[in-house]
């Protein structure tokens, strides 16, 4: 009876697109009736000489991304089965690897059918999101530049190893490593790079091994296909992540009998989504900068494999993607760093880098492939002359508007909730900003920290108060629903009154109508004087009661290890050589204090950190 009263409550579009679930997984059934052989998924033969690929681009990134001997230091710790994510250090998995566990929290994960897995949330602890990890094998390159560094063959077996043990241990339908599409999309395409990279390896050329990896390709192909991730109306990242594994084995395996079909469908489809789910500003449409840099991966590296296999991507295809780089370039901090609005997994397609030590922050590793996709447009040329001055800009459409002077960086987020509405990946911050000085981060927003295994801690950090903003009545601006921890009741509706930039001031005027059902909207005007390098925050409240109380309630994050000075009406900030005053209206310094609550730079992970919260009751 509670399953049916939560079906009557859900939009329609969650219905039909669970219903069309349901429908899908009758072909489990018919599927393994008929298990997939090669020579079954074979058109022809497979030829010694593959198809063309990118090769050099991705061995010169590997080779310029970190010194050798961190890379083949970070190599000896995969060949002793050593793994560590989402903040782990390296924990060491055993002789025998289990694709079904939870190293981290020391749980164990489900093998059954896929059809009999759960896929809504427990908050049982368990994160199935490492399993998920392991299995992405993002961890190939750095192999294989241990092994261009050394010629020790040692390096290439045990990659090859690694990818037997995993088809062996997960068979076609069972456990959670087939339970998400998009995990086995990035899979594939990390395996047909290493298949590359490797591909003066004797063990990646043996005959035993080529078989067993193209019959799991095989399957995953199929698999992917008939399990495609549409959304409930629209599509996500998941469907980009589905579609980039079938372009890769329709074009690199053209001797599977659907190959023609994959890259045909993966083509088109990457076409539609492109208009789909990145805005006319370069910015994807899910309310979340750290996806925005997943979802340029798969549109960019679509890209890069079609260039090569001169396939015909679009005018307004490129010209978009060409803006998704920009938006990057823009967002990037002094520092280096990307703010951190919106969930944050660090979902990535490739690592190029070691492994074990890339920051999760720093999307300039994106530049490398914008620069290889728009060789003409110097924003992505790093560190050079000729790479142009950054200004202040903003980006309507997906409500980021960055103010910047020579010492000042701001970001503020006044936008919608993200996924049409969705916000399944969109937080609680419309008109928070971070601020940055010099380098030097101050405040901030604090990050995702987790998502399934921590419902409470899920919705703390994505809540009204975990951002820089204000929150009325201890209410959240866009309500949480009570059946997922992926969607956000759309309530907080941005309306942008003024946005003025030149070379003396940013003005940025928006109000939201989130606290509307309290009959209140909340306004907030931020004046940035370029010249002082000096930002005046106003905030103003609206409402259709005159008089009626309510409970402002404002929190300004800091950075991890920002000592503070509460001074009443003056706070100080400051951070190695940084320092920022906030000057306070007197009748607010009296109800200022300063306490502890959490940053988490990447996902898992964790610190805490000082915040200022103002709280005040007055009539409006």
């Amino acid at each position: 009876m509670k399953l049916i009263k939560k079906a009557l409550r859900a939009p329609m579009r969650y219905l039909v697109h669970y219903a069309r679930k349901q429908l899908r997984q009758l072909s489990y059934f018919i599927k393994e009736r008929r298990p997939l052989t090669l020579h079954r998924a074979l058109a022809r033969p497979l030829a010694d000489r593959r198809p063309p690929f990118p090769t050099e681009f991705f061995k010169d990134a590997l080779i310029t991304a970190t010194d050798d001997e961190a890379m083949i230091h970070a190599a000896h710790l995969l060949t002793e089965n050593k793994f560590g994510f989402f903040g782990s250090e390296p924990i060491p998995l055993g002789n025998e690897i289990d694709w079904h566990y939870d190293f981290i929290n020391k749980a164990p994960l489900s093998r059954a059918h896929v059809s009999k897995l759960f896929s809504g949330y427990t908050g049982d602890g368990k994160d199935v999101k490492v399993a998920w990890e392991l299995s992405r094998f993002q961890f190939l390159p750095t192999l294989w530049r241990a092994y261009d560094l050394t010629h020790n063959e040692f390096f290439a077996k045990k990659a090859a190893d690694l990818i037997l043990d995993w088809i062996e241990k997960n068979p076609i339908y069972y456990g959670v490593n087939w339970r998400c599409p998009m995990d086995l999309g990035i899979q594939v395409c990390n395996w047909l790079l290493a298949m590359y990279l490797f591909e003066d390896s004797r063990v990646f050329r043996a005959t035993g091994f080529r078989e067993k990896l193209f019959l799991s390709m095989a399957a995953h192909g199929e698999y992917i296909y008939e399990q495609l991730e549409y959304g409930p109306g629209w599509n996500s990242n998941h469907f980009l992540g589905d579609i980039i594994g079938l372009l890769f084995l329709g074009c690199l395996v053209p001797e599977f009998k659907s190959a023609k079909k994959w890259r045909t469908f993966a083509l088109d489809a990457f076409e539609k989504e492109m208009q789909a789910q990145v805005y006319d500003d370069g910015a994807d449409f899910e309310g979340s900068i750290p996806y925005h840099r997943l979802v340029t991966e798969f549109f960019g590296f679509a890209l890069l494999l079609g260039q090569e296999q001169e396939l015909p991507f679009s005018h307004e295809y490129k010209s978009r993607l060409e803006k998704m780089f920009e938006y990057v370039w823009y967002y990037t901090k002094p520092n280096g760093l990307a703010p951190q609005i919106g969930d944050a997994d660090d979902g990535r397609l490739f690592i190029l880098d070691n492994f074990f030590e890339w920051e999760r922050r720093d999307h300039r590793h994106l530049f490398t492939l914008g620069q290889e996709l728009f060789s003409e447009n110097n924003k992505f040329v790093q560190n050079s002359e000729a790479t142009p001055q950054k200004t202040s800009r903003a980006f309507h459409d997906t409500g980021i508007y960055i103010f910047r002077s020579p010492n000042r960086y701001i970001a503020v987020d006044a936008g919608p909730n993200g996924q049409n509405g969705n916000g399944g990946h969109g937080h609680n911050d419309t008109l928070g900003f971070e601020l940055a000085v010099n380098e030097t981060d101050l405040i901030i927003d604090p990050g995702t920290y987790t998502y399934t295994p921590d419902p409470k801690a899920r919705n703390h950090f994505r809540s009204t108060r975990m951002h820089n903003t204000v929150m009325i009545d201890g209410q959240e601006m866009n309500r949480f629903r009570d059946d997922t921890l992926f969607s956000l009741i759309e309530d907080a509706m941005p309306l942008l009154h003024r946005w003025d930039s030149n070379e003396y001031e940013d003005i940025l005027d928006v109000l939201h109508t989130g606290y509307e059902r309290m009959g209140v909207q909340h306004r907030r005007i931020f004046y940035f004087d370029k010249k002082k390098e000096r930002l005046e925050i106003t905030d103003g409240f609206v409402t259709n009661k005159p008089g009626s109380e309510h409970t402002l309630e404002w929190n300004f994050h800091f950075d991890i290890d920002v000592e503070v000075e509460n001074n009443r009406d003056r706070i100080i900030l400051r951070k190695e050589s940084a320092q920022l005053i906030i000057t306070l209206p007197e009748t607010l310094a009296e109800h200022t204090k300063i306490r502890e609550d959490y940053v988490s730079p990447s996902y898992g992970v964790r610190h805490k950190a000082k915040v200022l919260t103002i709280e005040y009751r007055t009539a409006l």
